[in-house]
């Protein structure tokens, strides 16, 4: 139970000092928000792809016909999603760009409510 808590605390610390520090990268001109984005995620993708080599060989492998899916999840999704946010990020405030991507969703779904 210890362990799953740490892990837990070490995510929240490790996710509140990512945009504080993509800020400072940003503001101070060191890198761009679309190198910051694509170190992110072909970092995660190398940690994800080597935890599942090791760990779940057999649900790494992916059916040819749909790796195009996966590509164009990847990116558009998910390294649209990061390079918008540390645009935003080198914007306007750390915390309100966080906010607004993790609220977009609710937003949406109230504006097609009330349209």
């Amino acid at each position: 139970m210890i362990i799953g808590y740490s892990f837990i605390l070490a995510a929240a610390v490790c996710w509140g000092l990512s945009a504080t520090w993509a800020r400072h990268l940003i503001t101070t001109g060191q890198v761009d928000a679309a190198l910051l984005s694509q170190t992110r995620v072909s970092f995660a993708w190398a940690i994800l792809a080597l935890g599942m080599a090791v760990f779940a060989r057999k649900q790494f492998r992916v059916p040819l016909r749909e790796l195009p899916y996966f590509a164009v999840l990847g990116l558009v999704g998910i390294a649209g999603a990061n390079f918008f946010l540390y645009h935003a990020i080198g914007q306007m405030n750390a915390a309100l760009a966080d906010l607004i991507q993790f609220t977009a969703p609710v937003l949406v779904v109230l504006w097609m409510w009330m349209r």
